[in-house]
């Protein structure tokens, strides 16, 4: 009876310790600029730095969070859309506490607490 009951446990347990998002839903068809492929959507919440960088990662083959000069291309393509928000995390880090963001609204960029929560969208080199 304990086994039985352990099963459910654990299965409960590994839903609350993280989420994964279905890789499919995020990247879609993937919008090509140079060398650089961009996930056709965002993450469908907000995340704040580490889980971005987590998340991106756990997209797999090659998919990462865009550094800030990527996020600037990004944002100057017009073929480029479905953003969700303004600000966008980016890989870039300022210190330990702190990385930088970009504003979709105006093109600017400053920097944040990493427990700020924001929008990510995934990139990948190729």
């Amino acid at each position: 009876m304990k086994t039985f009951l352990f099963i459910p446990f654990l299965f409960i347990f590994s839903m609350a310790i993280g989420q994964s998002y279905n890789s499919v839903k995020i990247i879609g068809e993937p919008i090509k600029i140079g060398s650089l492929e961009v996930a056709q959507y965002d993450f469908p919440e907000e995340l704040d730095w580490h889980e971005a960088m987590n998340e991106c990662t756990a997209l797999g083959n090659g998919w990462r969070l865009p550094t800030l000069k990527e996020l600037r291309l990004i944002f100057k393509n017009d073929i480029i859309s479905n953003f969700s928000g303004l600000i966008y995390w980016s890989s870039s880090e300022k210190n330990y506490s702190d990385a930088f963001f970009f504003n979709m609204c105006g093109e600017s960029t400053n920097y944040f607490n990493k427990q700020t929560i924001n929008y990510v969208r995934a990139v990948r080199s190729f």
